[in-house]
């Protein structure tokens, strides 16, 4: 009498078709997961451009009119975010300085192939609260 033996294991065609599909959900996963994180980096912009806001509000305050000129509330000129991502400078928006003052958050690094749909990744917000790349 002749006995049946069971195959164990998978045969090369079904590994085959295994990592096929691994291979397409992971070049699907992936740029997704880039777009993700280069969004989530934003938040760091976000944290510094409130926090010279708030002192251009406090300088204005006191003095009557914005700055353009960030080393006059404690900054660099060209401030950077805390983990270098972004770059903040300051420049004159609507009437002039007395009037209002736009912060710009350039996009450095890795981070100017940000897809957010925004030049190069750049966000910005005014004293009127006008906000863009948010």
């Amino acid at each position: 009498m002749l006995t049946k033996t069971k195959m164990q294991g998978f045969s090369l065609i079904e590994l085959i078709v295994v990592v096929a599909i691994v291979g397409i959900l992971f070049s699907i996963a992936l740029p997704r997961y880039q777009i993700y994180s280069l969004r989530g980096n934003r938040t760091d912009a976000f944290a510094i451009l409130n926090e010279i806001l708030q002192a251009q509000e406090r300088f204005a305050a006191d003095r009557g009119a914005y700055t353009d000129d960030l080393t006059d509330l404690g900054y660099l000129a060209s401030q950077p975010s805390a983990d270098g991502t972004y770059l903040v400078t300051a420049t004159a928006c609507g009437g002039g300085l007395a009037e209002c003052v736009l912060l710009t958050a350039a996009a450095q690094n890795s981070q100017v192939e940000d897809e957010n749909g925004e030049v190069n990744g750049q966000i910005t917000i005014n004293s009127r609260g006008t906000k863009t790349g948010w």
